[in-house]
């Protein structure tokens, strides 16, 4: 019993050390910031940027919410690890703001939409997204959701791209917590808009990678910290979110 209980304490503490680094992240940090002009790099720097980009745009919908809500209203905010430095590797770190929609169209289908605006190295960036996620039923002992949602960059001066998120989650009760684990894929397309002979005019590439979140919940307001693991970068996304009936 003691042993649960030390378990218990130390997740707790976990928890809020991971929200407090996130928050301080956020407040003490500049936006993420998407302009690829630089002296010197090679297409691994290239490769590992649009990587940190496709998780900077994207985020793996949580089948924690409860469709007692039928509209979710979200604020979320990511930030990498990275476990190979790069000449992108501190820009492409700071923080990125993510707001977003999500609607029980049933009580298994979710609409999820979102459109982000903000200022980055005097660009204006936008982030568009939709797509629907499916989830099965909620007594089941693991129910599963998958969803594939679409994001597009716009903005930068000299970037465009395109995202498509495949994700595969199941739903865990552990000691009262509900905790996320999965799957996902993210699947990207940049056009570059440089005039220089020797950078790529475009690029493609996916990255996989492991999920797992959880939920803390108080009345409607619900926050939910996401973990992603993929072997260049980890990425960490806090999100609020509020339940409207």
């Amino acid at each position: 019993m003691n042993t649960f209980k030390h378990f218990r304490r130390f997740y707790s503490y976990t928890v809020k050390l991971l929200v407090l680094h996130v928050l301080l992240s956020f407040c003490f940090s500049q936006w993420v910031d998407f302009s690829l002009g630089q002296e010197e790099y090679s297409q691994p720097d290239v490769q590992r940027f649009l990587e940190g980009t496709a998780f900077t745009l994207s985020e793996s919908p949580s089948n924690l919410i409860s469709p007692n809500h039928r509209m979710h209203v979200s604020i979320g905010f990511s930030k990498h690890l990275w476990s190979h430095s790069g000449i992108y590797q501190n820009q492409i770190s700071r923080v990125a703001p993510k707001l977003s929609v999500s609607f029980f169209l049933t009580n298994n289908l979710t609409f999820i939409g979102g459109v982000s605006q903000f200022q980055s190295a005097n660009q204006n960036i936008q982030v568009h997204n939709y797509g629907l996620a499916l989830r099965t039923n909620e007594d089941t002992p693991y129910p599963l959701q998958t969803s594939a949602v679409f994001y597009r960059l716009e903005g930068p001066r000299d970037l465009s791209q395109r995202t498509v998120s495949l994700n595969l989650s199941s739903k865990i009760n552990i000691l009262s917590s509900n905790l996320q684990f999965g799957v996902g894929k993210e699947m990207y397309s940049a056009t570059f808009l440089i005039y220089n002979n020797s950078f790529p005019s475009g690029m493609k590439g996916e990255i996989n990678y492991l999920l797992v979140g959880m939920l803390i919940k108080y009345n409607t307001y619900e926050i939910i910290p996401q973990l992603r693991f993929h072997p260049n970068l980890i990425d960490i996304t806090l999100k609020f979110s509020l339940g409207i009936q």
